[in-house]
């Protein structure tokens, strides 16, 4: 690295130079200009040129040479030719002294090889940058397409491009769009319809800049990646790339665009510490970010083919448990925990039993199964004081705390206020932040709105400050239905879409369901019916592909009522069953639901009977609603 690199400095041919400097004196004295190891010291010592002399003396000719080539100003180093030339004159030196100076002629020759070697691969080694000084690349990795025969290899789509996206989006002054947003965004697009262009990218995600390719069986056994950088309105030549391995190759993937993306920045590394195999050991590290991230979606492709390629590595059945339980895949998520809860009591680890059982536990509660929930709860915080592990414990207290919401709201609340007092005491924020936000609930389903907005602050800046977006978004999510519920509807609509979009980069399809169902409603106060019509579709699809019986559920009546509304009885009605199924008719929004129903069919005595006791049963603001409605329904059905 040169000082104009360090500097962040226009890169040209004399940054080159510098680098043959520093190879030259290294051949002649053995020692490095720069003495710092680590990459930051490095970085600094080089912005500020500071190098040191070699102890021992270089040869004649070879000093200056040196010395001009390390010269802080780029403009002040000999050019490619000058140097060549200089090299060549002390090659062909009269033979004076030539036994003392054989060895570092031959040194010199090798030297000017080195060079000419340098020239050919700097291509390589430095690229053009794809953006000028001072500006912001907004990069979009797109999945890259498996095309080296091998099925066990599939993850490469999605596994190696969120690999990449994510140690690309710590260099400094590059964005990367998070691959779960990008993913979304094509899953929306139609069914066989072309790949998206640079320039819908750039409209649709904000992309300066596209990353596509694929990866193919390479010469020798190896890997070889064949990929594109390209800008909206500059389309970018296809590139080669030859590794041993998949990893390898990914390595020096991510070394290359780093320089082409951010010129001078320190180029980024796949490796972690968590298994002997580095490429094992790097895909488990990054299912756990996700973990930890509140990203869980995406961790399953990693924490498969960790399993496929070394079973030996811990917990890797657990870690998947809890990425499918993210995706509201439940059948699937319970299977694996409870062969993880089983592995774990064979081996007498109450850590890994307790760990077992908050998977299950979050299994039940996604799937409303609320008495399998308290259980598993319990066994969890059973087994996590069996160990002494206040982490585990806070989390079967979080599990059970907020379970009993639904059936004692005083232990609840009771069980919540310990789960958030372990989380502080172990400096785990973003538990604390999610039991925060439960305890906000509670509040507001006392009664109290004040306490309850405080705790979705508390809880939304505990987010922002960890970057989890699933912690955001609920805070969110609470944050609009109070602010709904005060008629602030624009407000609360602005505070859902955020909301919507952190559910879609975090890749949790349940919580999408209940802030498009959310967001429906809002669009319904507002008058907006195309948008509310489109968010209850977009819900429908969503449960279509998820066990989520409750906000499914709620999606059903508020669909359904919009329908029933808009003259669409028929399609109404199974939507009208499936709600009344999971809550029952004794609820009044059932009973006002059935009363347009029946409307409908012209029975409107049974209707009108089934009006008044859904009003019976609520508040005189929303009997005033349910009102409104049915005279709205009647009039419908009456025509012209």
């Amino acid at each position: 690295m040169s000082p104009e690199q360090a500097r962040g400095e226009r890169l040209e041919a004399s940054t080159d130079l510098y680098s043959f400097g520093i190879l030259l004196q290294e051949m002649f004295s053995g020692e490095a200009p720069y003495e710092e190891t680590d990459p930051a010291a490095l970085f600094e010592a080089v912005k500020a040129a500071r190098r040191r002399r070699p102890t021992a003396p270089l040869p004649p000719g070879v000093a200056g040479l040196v010395q001009e080539l390390l010269a802080l100003d780029p403009s002040s180093r000999p050019t490619a030719r000058e140097t060549q030339k200089r090299l060549l004159g002390l090659l062909e030196a009269p033979a004076a002294r030539r036994r003392r100076r054989r060895g570092w002629l031959a040194l010199a020759a090798a030297a000017l090889l080195a060079l000419a070697s340098a020239w050919g691969a700097v291509r390589w080694a430095r690229p053009t940058p794809l953006f000028t000084a001072g500006e912001t690349p907004r990069l979009v990795v797109l999945p890259l397409e498996n095309r080296t025969g091998d099925p066990s290899l599939q993850w490469v789509e999605r596994g190696l491009a969120e690999m990449l996206a994510e140690n690309l989006s710590d260099l400094p002054g590059l964005q990367v769009v998070p691959l779960p947003e990008v993913l979304d965004f094509l899953e929306r697009r139609r069914p066989g319809s072309a790949p998206p262009t640079v320039a819908e990218l750039g409209r649709a995600l904000g992309a300066t800049a596209v990353l596509s390719g694929r990866a193919e069986e390479g010469a020798g056994g190896g890997t070889r990646f064949i990929y594109r950088t390209e800008r909206p309105g500059v389309a970018g030549r296809e590139r080669r790339l030859e590794a041993k391995d998949l990893f390898a190759g990914a390595n020096e993937l991510a070394a290359h665009l780093s320089r082409r993306l951010v010129p001078g920045a320190l180029a980024p590394d796949l490796r972690d510490r968590y298994s002997e195999d580095p490429f094992v050991n790097r895909l488990y590290a990054t299912g756990l970010d996700r973990l930890r991230s509140e990203r869980g979606g995406a961790a399953e492709s990693f924490f498969r083919s960790v399993r496929e390629l070394d079973s030996s590595v811990p917990e890797t059945g657990l870690r998947l448990a809890e990425s499918l339980a993210f995706q509201s895949r439940w059948p699937e998520a319970e299977t694996e925990a409870l062969a993880a809860v089983e592995a774990a009591r064979q081996q007498a680890s109450p850590q890994r039993t307790a760990a077992g059982f908050n998977v299950l536990a979050a299994v039940a509660y996604g799937r409303d199964d609320r008495p399998k929930a308290v259980e598993w709860s319990r066994q969890a915080l059973a087994a996590a004081r069996e160990a002494g592990d206040p982490r585990l414990e806070a989390d079967a207290a979080y599990n059970l705390g907020r379970t009993l919401r639904f059936l004692d709201p005083a232990e609840a609340r009771t069980t919540l206020e310990r789960a958030r007092d372990l989380y502080r005491q172990e400096g785990a924020r973003l538990g604390e932040a999610k039991a925060v936000h439960v305890l906000g609930v509670l509040a507001d389903e006392g009664g109290d709105a004040e306490t309850a907005e405080s705790f979705f602050l508390e809880a939304l800046a505990a987010g922002e400050e960890l970057d989890t977006p699933r912690v955001q978004a609920v805070a969110l999510d609470s944050l609009a239905l109070l602010a709904t519920r005060e008629r602030a509807f624009e407000e609360g609509l602005g505070l859902l879409l955020r909301a919507l979009d952190l559910h879609r980069q975090s890749g949790e399809r349940r919580a999408q369901i209940f802030t498009l169902n959310n967001l429906g409603d809002t669009y319904q106060d507002l008058g907006r019916v195309t948008e509310a019509e489109a968010s209850f579709r977009q819900a429908e699809e969503l449960c279509a592909a998820t066990d989520a019986p409750n906000p499914c559920a709620l999606i059903g009546f508020n669909f359904a009522e919009l329908l029933l509304l808009t003259g669409r009885a028929a399609e109404a009605r199974p939507l009208a069953e499936r709600a009344e199924a999971f809550f029952g008719i004794e609820d009044p929004d059932l009973k006002f639901l059935r009363s347009l129903l029946l409307v409908s069919e012209g029975r409107e005595q049974e209707a009108r009977s089934f009006l008044e006791l859904a009003s019976a049963a609520v508040d005189e603001e929303r009997a005033k609603t349910f009102h409104e409605g049915f005279d709205q329904m009647q009039a419908q059905t009456a025509g012209p």
